[in-house]
């Protein structure tokens, strides 16, 4: 027995591997990475405070690019764009993808440890592209959809059968005979969104999904009631108890303060105020 955080465990050697030795030679361009992103890292840190201040206080980004080590640049985005760099992180296309031309530039941290402000010039409307410049797409895109049209309509004349009882294997499809499925589970081969479609049917209903190249035919043969005295299950009902609780008492708060706010006429600018906070709260 060995004390851990959780009690005494209980732990059993089952085998020994061979210590190994890596010379500073082999690591050392990897440590001198390691190193730079790390003193990158601090220089990053040691901005983000003046940098807050400089937005709080109505900088824009022209300036925060002129008064300081940050770097301007201009690109045109949309979620089918292929990025690279600071704009392929989730933060940017998050940001990007709800940031209107009325919102305040405010300081964005990425899991890399890059920071960036963004600001929103002009927005420009869809255009309807030539012919010979997407016929390529067009013809891929509607190869892909009348096959699965296609596979559609057999999947449909299989799943009649399967009703009347015929046997998949029968049919001559690949069986995949799943048991103990959960909502929140998987089935492996299969897409995800076919699980909740399972959850929806009754004994001994059919129901299809499809991904890009295939149509999936599931029939429902048994359901398991949910045992409310098993002790994982009791754990679950409290735990989702207390988030839903927690949940209401945030939505009536913010239901009270929007109806405040509509009664009395008060418009607030959510960005801003984040910023004066940040500022505040950095400058504390």
């Amino acid at each position: 027995p060995y004390p851990s955080d959780l009690g005494p465990a209980i732990y059993q050697v089952t085998a020994v591997f061979d210590g190994t030795s890596t010379s500073f030679e082999e690591v050392k361009e990897d440590l001198e990475l390691t190193k730079k992103s790390e003193y990158a890292r601090k220089l990053i840190d040691g901005m983000i405070e003046d940098l807050d201040d400089l937005l709080a206080s109505g900088a824009t980004i022209e300036e925060l690019a002129l008064d300081t080590e940050m770097e301007l640049r201009k690109t045109s985005f949309n979620l089918d764009n292929d990025t690279l760099g600071i704009e392929s992180s989730n933060e940017f296309k998050i940001e990007a993808n709800k940031i209107s031309e009325d919102d305040y530039p405010t300081l964005l941290n990425t899991p890399k440890g890059s920071i960036l402000a963004m600001r929103l010039d002009s927005v420009t409307p869809p255009n309807l592209q030539t012919l010979e410049t997407v016929k390529s797409d067009v013809v891929r895109d509607w190869k892909k959809a009348e096959t699965i049209k296609q596979l559609k309509l057999v999947a449909d004349n299989l799943s009649q059968q399967i009703k009347n009882g015929t046997n998949f294997s029968t049919l001559g499809l690949v069986v995949n005979d799943t048991k103990d499925i959960l909502r929140s589970g998987s089935i492996e081969g299969l897409p995800q969104s076919i699980i909740p479609k399972l959850f929806k049917i009754k004994l001994g209903e059919v129901s299809q999904d499809e991904s890009e190249k295939s149509v999936f035919i599931a029939k429902l043969y048994s359901i398991t009631d949910f045992d409310e005295t098993a002790a994982e299950n009791k754990k679950w009902i409290e735990y989702l108890s207390s988030q839903r609780d927690a949940q209401l008492a945030q939505d009536y708060l913010e239901s009270f303060i929007v109806a405040v706010q509509d009664l009395e006429g008060v418009s607030i600018d959510q960005k801003s105020l984040n910023a004066v906070q940040a500022s505040i709260g950095s400058s504390q």
